[in-house]
């Protein structure tokens, strides 16, 4: 899974460009941006973290849950 905590503190925190966070990561420029794109329009989410939040758990906020019977 992807460290989306690390990329929303580089992004937000330090500032750094989606094409540094890309270099940094691995993960394409485009990837990046459509990360940071979903998690500014959701609701449920917003930087700063809350406390405790995992991966994972941004991953379900961001994105959805996929067993969701859809």
């Amino acid at each position: 899974m992807l460290d989306y905590r690390d990329i929303l503190n580089k992004y937000f925190v330090i500032k750094l460009s989606v094409r540094e966070i890309s270099r940094q990561t691995g993960m394409s420029k485009s990837g990046i941006q459509k990360f940071i794109h979903v998690f500014e329009k959701c609701e449920d989410l917003d930087f700063p973290l809350p406390p405790g939040i995992t991966n994972a758990g941004i991953a379900m906020k961001v994105y959805g849950n996929p067993d969701n019977g859809a």
